[in-house]
């Protein structure tokens, strides 16, 4: 298997096999381990890897190397005589053995279109390493607390009807969250497989530029027979001040159920009938299933 590092460019290593184009994807992961192995101090050097750098210089290196590559796409779009052309690192950032697992782009927060369980994170492993990120990672949170960020809300991978939420103390008490929303493949039974789904994230801050932030969460099911707007608790208020908001979703029962949302009075049950009093939505899975159910 041929080093996969050929040369370096302006924005960074460009990481190609040197082998024909129509082969170059596929050996990526056919030297995932040789990568590993031997080029970790080369791939580290990518912005979006390197260990350390406080959250937003890392911000600003990522943000950089992504501009000077598509400079170099736009410079030199074609292929080169070794194989290589313009932009290649950027392109390999995404695939997950060609930066040795190190990209911010293919992992999520969801395994079953739920929140991932400290087993999933154990066992369900791709390329040797876990496919999700652990929104529990008190070094994570710690971290982001540095850099001034409470919330992460990401698009990737499909949550199911609704968003997918985690929610925690933080690293100092005043809260922490994870929302992944993504509504595709919401639905079986419908030809879009989104059926009549879709979600709104919306973050509010605290009037008067006070501390603290607050989300809200707003859209419907897939069947349509269900509806939600509502806030959750605000994150970033000193700790034993009072805050509006569901404080049950983002919770996981004892029992392994997910609290999704909380939907709205008046929404149809499975059976047609009309309730008349707010009914939560509960899920769990594991890797591409998951179920789920509702109640009051």
């Amino acid at each position: 298997c041929a080093p996969p590092i050929s040369r370096r460019c302006s924005a960074g290593p460009c990481l190609s096999t040197a082998r024909p184009r129509s082969e170059r994807w596929d050996s990526f992961r056919a030297c995932s381990f040789f990568f590993r192995m031997n080029s970790a101090d080369v791939v580290r050097s990518l912005p979006g890897t390197r260990e350390g750098l406080p959250l937003h210089e890392w911000v600003d290196a990522l943000n950089g190397f992504a501009a000077a590559s598509v400079a170099e796409w736009l410079a030199e779009p074609r292929w080169r005589e070794d194989g290589t052309r313009g932009g290649e690192a950027l392109m390999a950032y995404q695939c997950r053995p060609a930066v040795a697992a190190m990209s911010v782009v293919v992992t999520s927060y969801v395994d079953g279109k739920n929140i991932p369980t400290p087993e999933a994170l154990e066992q369900d492993l791709k390329e040797g390493l876990p496919k999700c990120s652990d929104p529990r990672s008190a070094v994570v949170a710690e971290y982001l607390l540095r850099g001034g960020v409470r919330r992460v809300v990401v698009g990737h991978k499909p949550s199911g009807e609704a968003p997918a939420t985690f929610r925690g103390a933080g690293a100092d008490g005043c809260g922490f969250e994870v929302i992944s929303a993504d509504t595709n493949y919401a639905s079986e039974s419908s030809a879009d497989k989104r059926g009549a789904s879709w979600c709104e994230v919306r973050i509010r801050l605290a009037s008067g530029g006070g501390p603290g932030s607050q989300t809200r969460l707003r859209g419907s099911l897939a069947d349509g027979a269900g509806s939600y707007d509502f806030e959750l608790p605000a994150l970033g208020r000193p700790r034993g001040r009072p805050s509006s908001g569901d404080a049950l979703v983002g919770r996981q029962t004892s029992d392994g159920w997910w609290i999704r949302v909380l939907l709205e009075a008046g929404a149809s049950s499975n059976g047609g009938s009309v309730d008349e009093e707010p009914r939560y939505l509960l899920s769990r899975g594991r890797g591409r299933g998951a179920e789920s159910t509702r109640i009051h």
